[in-house]
């Protein structure tokens, strides 16, 4: 392998313990794995692995070599920028929903530096539309994005959740609850018309013989 792969070789393995770090960052701030990053890296740890392969088989064609440093390079890229993309979008979605709930007028009365921070929003945003159109600018916006933007957003989400009275039900929560609810709702209805039943159209029976023979029916039809 030629001094210049190696070198190269050496930058991949120092860029991917960053973008891990960066990523387990942006883990804990969504809470959630980022699959898409993970993705990138798994194709770049191949590529790598192609590298080593052709070393250790003797066949250290240069340009062979360097078809799969480019590539190695290019996932890595990728991965980092997935990254920055997540936390943009994450942020703008937990900002739009605090506005919904309380509007902006009570959250910058709660934080007051919010305007600030918000303008960083809003400029990470219009970075991240305009590089779509200026590929060859596209790493150094987003390199930009991952070092004066993103930290900015993270004080931004930290600062929403610091303030209680800005609190915003999580959608997943709030779907759960709308489905327990309508589980007790029917629940309460299918009681109720046990009741009627037992008082005027089966007084021979309890309301706890009816209840069993339901329970039976229904074990026996699962």
């Amino acid at each position: 392998m030629t001094p210049e792969s190696q070198r190269r070789l050496a930058d991949i393995a120092v860029r991917w313990n960053k973008v891990e770090r960066r990523m387990k960052q942006i883990e804990l701030l969504r809470r959630e794995a980022l699959y898409a990053t993970i993705n990138e890296l798994r194709y770049t740890g191949r590529k790598v692995a192609d590298v080593l392969t052709l070393v250790a088989e003797g066949q250290e064609d240069p340009v062979a070599v360097e078809r799969e440093l480019i590539i190695a390079e290019n996932y890595l890229i990728n991965a980092d920028h997935d990254l920055t993309d997540a936390a943009i979008m994450f942020v703008g979605l937990q900002v739009q929903r605090v506005f919904e709930r309380h509007g902006k007028k009570k959250v910058v009365k709660c934080i007051p530096k919010f305007d600030e921070l918000f303008a960083f929003l809003d400029e990470a945003k219009t970075v991240v539309v305009e590089s779509r159109g200026d590929r060859r600018n596209r790493i150094s916006s987003y390199t930009r994005l991952a070092e004066l933007h993103v930290p900015k957003l993270i004080e931004l989400y930290e600062e929403l959740i610091k303030h209680s009275e800005l609190a915003v039900a999580d959608p997943a929560t709030r779907r759960r609850f709308q489905i327990t609810t309508v589980f007790i709702v029917l629940f309460g209805l299918v009681s109720f018309a046990l009741n009627l039943w037992n008082v005027f159209f089966a007084p021979r029976l309890s309301l706890d013989q009816i209840r069993a023979a339901v329970h039976e029916i229904i074990r026996e039809n699962r």
